[in-house]
This record gives C-alpha cells, structure tokens and sequence, in this order.
C-alpha cells in the first residue's frame, strides 16, 4: 500500500482580525497545527505593515508545512486608528536677538513624530510691535498634523532688541593744517540695523594751544530707540608763519 499526502495541515486558533487604537497592546496569539501525516509540523509567523491615511494596517501571517511541503497559511489584520496627535521631539526655546539677526525660520525647525501615521509641519508667522528697547516680536507657531486630523501646536518667540547705536561712516581721519588753511567738507552718514534713517547732527569746538589752536567736528548718530554713536575728527591748526606787517608808515622828516 503506498500512502501518499497530499492534504495540507490544518491551522486551528488564528485570532480573528480587529480593530484597535494606536498604542494598545496586541494579544499574543498561540496557533497550532494538525496534519494527517506528519504528527508535529513547523509553524511560522511572519508580519508586515501597510500605512493608510489615518493609521496602518498589521498584518500578522501564520504559515505551516507538513514534511512533504504541503502548506496552509492564514492571516489575521489588525487596523490600527490614530487619534493621538504627533509630538515635539525638539522645539527651539524662545530668544532675544539685535536686528539684522533673526534666524530664518528653515533653520530652526522643530522635530516632530507620529507613532501611526505621516504628518505634515506648517509653519505661520507673526509679527508684534514692541516697546524700546524691544522694537519687535515675531511669534513663529508650528503645528503637526497627522493623516487623520490629529494636530499638536506649539509658539516659538524670538524677541528683537535694539540695544546698539547706528554706525557712523565718511568721516575724515585727523588732520594737521597750517593757519588759515581751509577744511575740506565731510560727506558723513549712519546706519543702522534697526532704523532705516537715523538722524545725524554735527557739532565742533576749538580749544587754544600755545602755538595754534585745536579744531574737532563731532558728528552724532541717534537711532530710533535713542541708541546714540559719535565719531570725531581733530583737526589741528600749527603756527609756522612770522606776522606780517599790515601798516608800515612812511619815512618823514621832522624838525
């Protein structure tokens, strides 16, 4: 009598498929096999994972094989849904910073993850008006939303501070000149990080020396905060001419 076996085993006590919310626990599932011919055959297990728009699909496969390779396999899916929100992994902490230096917002993006699903990251920007020293605060507000609505939002704040004079330019380096010798006039300007035209006013004074005498032009910048810069120029006026006789009177005879 030839026996031969082309029948597959059978699997008993495969879960039935089901529905749970991302993070709950899977219960651990303990199939087994009968075959007509082979009195303990082999199981396998293997899994995969199908993302969807709002959460994923687990796929847990059983598969047995009796000795002369006849085999049966059989699945159970689980559909994971997402209601919980992504989360911050890394969001930057509020700062201060002086104009001309705020961050771009691309370089400080936070991090963000999802335990189910794909997520997108927006970003909207705000900016307020400030009090001097603060001229500004822009309020960059990030939020995380996954494939099923689920949203998480969070304010980043970037205080900008004015807190340091215009710089001043054009003005001449020191000077010596003999007496009498005109100054040359200054094309002289400011600017600044913060305000776009700050004013500029000039100022000079004269001190006396033994042998000439001292010019110096102060020029002062002031921001719109009240920040102020100066720059000076010395200009100093040497003697290195003898007078000159204006009125000589003529010789005359006297008795």
């Amino acid at each position: 009598i030839d026996v031969s076996d082309t029948t597959p085993p059978q699997l008993f006590n495969v879960p039935e498929d089901l529905t749970i919310i991302c993070g709950e626990p899977v219960d651990d599932a303990l199939p087994f096999a009968i075959d007509n011919c082979t009195p303990f055959p082999s199981i396998g297990l293997s899994a995969s994972t199908e993302p969807l728009d709002c959460g994923y699909l687990f796929v847990r496969t059983w598969f047995v094989t009796d000795d002369c390779g006849n085999m049966t396999s059989a699945s159970q899916t689980i559909t994971v849904l997402d209601d919980t929100p992504p989360q911050f992994d890394y969001f930057p902490e509020d700062i201060t910073v002086s104009c001309g230096t705020v961050p771009a917002a691309e370089s400080t993006a936070p991090a963000a993850s999802d335990a189910c699903s794909s997520f997108t990251l927006d970003m909207t920007e705000v900016s307020l008006p400030g009090e001097c020293p603060v001229v500004e605060i822009i309020q960059r507000t990030w939020t995380a939303t996954d494939g099923c609505g689920n949203a998480v939002s969070a304010t980043w704040t970037i205080t900008v501070s004015d807190e340091q004079g215009p710089e001043i330019l054009g003005v001449p380096e020191d000077q010596v000149l003999n007496c009498g010798e005109e100054v040359t006039d200054a094309i002289v300007f400011a600017t600044d990080d913060c305000t776009t035209e700050p004013v500029i006013g000039l100022s000079d004074l004269t001190n006396p020396l033994t042998c000439g005498e001292e010019f110096v032009r102060i020029w002062t910048a002031i921001d719109g905060c009240g920040n102020a810069t100066t720059a000076a120029q010395v200009i100093l006026f040497t003697d290195t001419e003898s007078p000159v006789f204006t009125v000589v009177p003529e010789a005359i005879e006297i008795s």
